[in-house]
């Protein structure tokens, strides 16, 4: 897997990108958290793929504000093709 995006779900409401940016950070270097305010869920980018897969082990199924995360590494996006 060299995957680097993570799918972060069953996030409480009140959850915040500077909280999923500080938790995340504990395990390597965030490079963005994207977070649907009307959505459960939120995409964090690592910047290695060893920094996702350690985010993967320690914080699937981890508490947070009483919501048990789903934590699961996702393909990069792709791109459409021009031409």
């Amino acid at each position: 897997m060299n995957h680097t995006r993570l799918y972060v779900g069953d996030l409480a409401p009140n959850s915040t990108q500077q909280q999923l940016h500080d938790l995340f950070g504990t395990v390597g270097k965030v490079v963005s958290v994207d977070l649907a305010h009307s959505s459960p869920f939120a995409f964090v980018e690592m910047a290695s793929a060893i920094e996702a897969q350690q985010a993967v082990k320690q914080y699937n199924g981890y508490n947070l504000d009483g919501s048990k995360l789903i934590v699961y590494s996702i393909p990069p996006r792709s791109h459409p093709r021009m031409g």
